[in-house]
Parts: structure tokens; sequence; C-alpha cells
């Protein structure tokens, strides 16, 4: 499996609808250790990428791994969650070679070739995140330095 950050393009439409009900740290922490052989072997050439952790079971072992980092909040747990499932769905449209049914089922039934058309479609979905994430930084910043200013303006009066 290479590394991609086109998973992460899935956050735009959860942040556009479920905004603050979902983690984005622990979407990503989830998509990241998804492909940690994939990482390990590009940065250091260590080893060879399997695909025997990609699979829904894993997928669930790990959203509940990342989950009990932080069991007292929703939105961390269905950030892990949602973040490891999605990554198996999306690479079981793109990858032959992978079986993410294992070990109920052997294969991937559900490999369509979809590699080119399901990348476009999640470049546009991280284009859309990343507006998303400028214009909150632009809001905060603004908060902030209204807060900022408020504070000075307490301070000398007049």
């Amino acid at each position: 499996m290479p590394i991609t950050p086109l998973h992460f393009g899935l956050l735009a439409p959860i942040n556009h609808f479920a905004k603050g009900k979902v983690s984005n740290v622990s979407f990503v922490i989830a998509n990241l250790w998804m492909d940690q052989q994939s990482i390990i072997y590009t940065l250091f050439g260590y080893g060879a990428i399997a695909h025997n952790d990609h699979t829904f079971l894993w997928a669930f072992v790990m959203a509940g791994i990342i989950g009990a980092c932080k069991f007292w909040s929703l939105r961390w747990w269905l950030g892990a969650l949602i973040g490891s499932t999605s990554h198996i769905a999306l690479d079981m449209l793109v990858h032959a070679d992978m079986s993410p049914f294992a070990p109920v089922l052997a294969g991937n039934p559900f490999n369509l070739g979809l590699m080119e058309p399901l990348s476009l479609v999640l470049l546009v979905l991280c284009a859309w995140l990343t507006a998303q994430y400028v214009s909150d930084t632009r809001a905060w910043a603004r908060k902030a330095l209204a807060a900022v200013r408020l504070r000075i303006a307490g301070r000398h009066p007049g």
C-alpha cells in the first residue's frame, strides 16, 4: 500500500456536516497507523510492505486502542473508528492484493481498480479540507486578536 494523505480528504464532508463531532486528530492517527508499514519502508527502507493489517478486524482493534487513549471522549472514539474503517473501505476499492474481510473471507471481492477516479475525488476533498482549516485558523486568529485588543483597551483606558 502506498502512503497517501488522500484518506484525510474524507474529513472535509465530516467536518462540514458533523462539525465538532469527530476528532480530526484521532482520524489522522488511525490513518497513519494503518499505513505504518508503508511509512517505515518508505522512510527507512526497512522491512517489506505487507497487507495483513489492512482488514476490518484490525481496523476495529486499532480504533479500540486509539479510543482507549482518550476513553472519555466520544469524538475521539468516532474519529478513530471512522478513520480506520474508511481507510480499509477506500483501499479495498483500489488494491486487489488485500483481504479486507480476513480471516473470515480471503481475497478482495470489492476491488474495482478505481485508483485514478477515486484519487481525483479525494484530491478535491483534500482541497476542501485545507480550505476549512485555513478558514478556521483565520477565524481563531481574529478572535484571539480581538481578545488581545480588549485586554489592552481594558488596561489602558481612553
